[in-house]
Parts: structure tokens; sequence; C-alpha cells
């Protein structure tokens, strides 16, 4: 489920940063575990070197890399910091990453990608059609 997220452009790069809450693993017999809160950040600039894509997991004392990609692993990477900041390929990599951290993380809802790619760009389209 998708709490916050912004698509915006500043300081010469594009910027995506959204809040998901995943569920987490629940063993049969376990009590309920809290549900996992990521934060998923794209920043897309002229410089392929200050540029990213990172699935970050809120914890005790903040928030905490999961899975961190380079521009040229994304699909964002074609964006000019100038044009039109290309949201659906901002939402696509999201995606990705996203799924990437929940199985890293063991997360039940990332054991099958083509529901867990269906969901979440539901929610996108859900959260666009909110704002």
């Amino acid at each position: 489920m998708i709490l916050q997220c912004d698509h915006y452009n500043a300081d010469q790069s594009w910027h995506l940063v959204c809040i998901v809450r995943l569920p987490a693993p629940w063993p049969s017999g376990a009590p309920r575990p809290t549900d996992v809160s990521l934060r998923v950040r794209l920043r897309r600039n002229a410089y392929d070197d200050q540029s990213f894509g990172r699935v970050e997991r809120l914890g005790p004392s903040g928030w905490h890399d999961v899975v961190a990609r380079p521009i040229s692993a994304l699909r964002c990477r074609e964006v000019s910091y100038t044009g039109d900041g290309a949201l659906d390929l901002f939402e696509a990599d999201a995606i990705d990453l996203l799924w990437l951290a929940g199985s890293a993380l063991g997360l039940p809802t990332a054991e099958r990608r083509e529901v867990f790619v269906k969901l979440l760009a539901e929610d996108f389209t859900a959260f666009r059609t909110k704002s």
C-alpha cells in the first residue's frame, strides 16, 4: 500500500520518493508482526554518478538501505532533467526495486512477482488519481 508518493523536479534532477507499507512475514502460530515500511527513492539528473535508485527500510534508528541500483540499470536513465519527468518510467523502476527489496527481506508479497507488480501498479494508478 502506497502511503505517500511525490514525483518532482528540484536541483536540476527528477525525483520519485514513495513510502510503501508491505505485510511482514507471518509464520503460523507466531504473533502478528508489524508491517514493513519501505521508502523508494529515485533520482535522475545530468550526471550518472549522482543518479540512483534505492529502497530503504524504516528501523528504530531511521532509514536503512535494502536495495540500491545505479542509474544504468534503471529505465528512468533515459529521462532528461529538463524533460517532462516520464512518471511511468519512474513508477516501473520503483515497482522493480520494491519487488527486489521485498524478496531480499523475505516478504510474502514478493513471492509471486506478477501479482506483486500488478497490485503495486494498480496502487500507483489509484494514488495518482487521488492526488
